[in-house]
């Protein structure tokens, strides 16, 4: 599993990984582009490796507006000219003209595209070829990811797609995620063995 930072764009300053190397069943903790990656010989001590690193970020180049500050700018965006894709009539000679206009305002929340399953990818990676196991919805893309972060060519990487359970979009990303963390994960491993990367469910 991988501790990633709290705001999007926060990278890792620097990390302690003692706590987590003394829990049974951890592995190896290791630094990737995405924070830090925990190996376990199973979930739950992977799990309880990554609760127990101590991870400073550096949050120089992270987004830290919140909610309330985008909503802010978005409605002052509405106040601006946007594209045209259309135009029939004259809207606001029609609103002037109305007996009764009515206004209303809508607002949504940030949403998490979080589906029923948790992604996950397996890879076995031996420094010039590798197999995926991963479920898919743009194999195309996965397949390419792999092999840009693997630096290897087309024929070198396998890419086998299982099923998937209920991703509704999740597994069509157009940066591959869950794959590219798990060829990171690999590289970054350097030994020839399965792993699997696999988030949690929160």
């Amino acid at each position: 599993v991988i501790a990633r930072p709290p705001q999007f764009g926060a990278t890792v300053k620097s990390f302690d990984a003692s706590g987590a190397e003394k829990i049974k069943g951890v592995v190896k903790v290791l630094q990737v582009p995405q924070g830090v990656a925990v190996l376990a010989s199973n979930t739950w001590a992977a799990m309880k490796g990554r609760d127990a690193l101590k991870i400073l970020w550096d949050d120089s180049n992270a987004e830290k507006r919140d909610t309330a500050a985008l909503l802010a700018e978005y409605k002052q965006l509405l106040d601006k000219p946007g594209a045209t894709a259309r135009k029939d009539g004259d809207v606001e000679a029609a609103f002037k003209s109305a007996a009764k206009v009515i206004e209303s305002d809508f607002e949504f929340p940030y949403l998490a595209h979080a589906p029923m399953e948790p992604m996950d990818c397996v890879i076995r990676y031996d420094g010039k070829s590798a197999e995926i196991w991963t479920g898919s919805q743009l194999q195309t893309v996965d397949h390419g990811a792999a092999c840009r972060v693997l630096g290897l060519k087309p024929e070198a990487v396998q890419l086998h797609t299982v099923w998937v359970g209920g991703s509704f979009g999740r597994r069509a990303i157009a940066d591959a995620h869950y794959v590219v963390e798990a060829c990171d994960i690999a590289r970054s491993y350097g030994k020839p063995v399965p792993i699997k990367v696999i988030w949690t469910r929160e």
